[in-house]
């Protein structure tokens, strides 16, 4: 049978165990004015304000547009066969062209 420091210790150790779980790591909780969990601040760009472009010519003429519409620092223009570097860059906006040039996808990274 566990005597009383031994119960007494086992809390403590389970509190400590259940407060790391409620640990936010620095993000802004739910309606605050911190970024929010994932991580979008006023800078980052948002794909979703550019989904008019689908279907369109992805050129030099197209990413202005795109980039206007998102707040993206920067835009890229990604063919179907270009090999592009795995970096996640929450400001640049991706533009994804098919065979013949035309945006089919439009991802922040």
């Amino acid at each position: 049978m566990m005597d009383r420091s031994q119960r007494l210790l086992l809390a403590c150790l389970a509190a400590f165990l259940l407060a790391g779980c409620n640990s936010t790591s620095g993000r802004g909780a739910p309606g605050s004015d911190s970024p929010s969990v994932s991580g979008e601040s006023e800078t980052a760009c948002r794909a979703e304000d550019a989904r008019f472009l689908i279907g369109r010519t992805a050129d030099d003429e197209t990413a202005p547009s795109a980039k206007a519409a998102t707040r993206a620092d920067r835009v890229r223009i990604v063919g179907p066969d270009d090999m592009v570097t795995q970096d996640f860059v929450p400001e640049r906006l991706n533009l994804y062209a098919d065979q013949s040039g035309r945006i089919v996808e439009l991802r922040c990274g």
